[in-house]
């Protein structure tokens, strides 16, 4: 029999029996470890036992881990099979987040309005233009940019020689 047809519970079996007299002058004990997780692992496969995807990551990591201690070539398969679990589970995150910012916007944007919230003119003070009426629609355009320009860190000379194409007070 070929060693490459040997399943997986008989590879592990052979390397756990043979361990002390032929891996261990070459592996340690932390890839014995390693061994013992993935006979569990294949266990469990074998069993049908459910797990999460942070187990299969687990489970990937693991052999990925015992794979590379013995130079196998599959190693690189491996880490590209654990790169699209987390680019799967990372997707599945956001939109779980996206839906609940949703529900959190729309349960703030409809509806009452929460009792007890003073007006905002109250809260804060507008700027004279807008209290007055007098201003340039445009304003509130490159009033934003100005803000979004600033909250990123720009060389200061820039600042200082476009600061009047940036402000829109004293441009309108």
């Amino acid at each position: 029999m070929k060693v490459g047809s040997w399943d997986t519970q008989l590879l592990c079996t052979v390397m756990w029996n043979a361990w002390n007299d032929v891996l261990a002058k070459t592996l340690g004990k932390t890839e014995r470890s390693l061994l013992a997780e993935v006979r569990e692992i294949r266990n469990n496969w074998a069993h049908q036992r459910s797990g999460s995807g942070d187990d299969a990551y687990r489970a990937l990591d693991t052999t990925e881990r015992l794979l590379g201690a013995v130079s196998a070539p599959q190693v690189a398969e491996l880490a590209k099979v654990k790169g699209d679990l987390l680019r799967q589970k990372w997707g599945e995150q956001a939109r779980r987040r996206a839906r609940r910012a949703g529900a959190e916007a729309t349960a703030r944007v409809e509806g009452e309005p929460a009792g007890g919230l003073p007006p905002w003119g109250e809260v804060i003070t507008p700027h004279p233009d807008v209290g007055t009426g007098n201003f340039v629609q445009g304003a509130f355009g490159l009033s934003g940019t100005r803000l979004r320009i600033r909250s990123i860190d720009l060389d200061q000379d820039w600042l200082r020689i476009h600061h009047d194409l940036l402000d829109p007070v004293r441009t309108a």
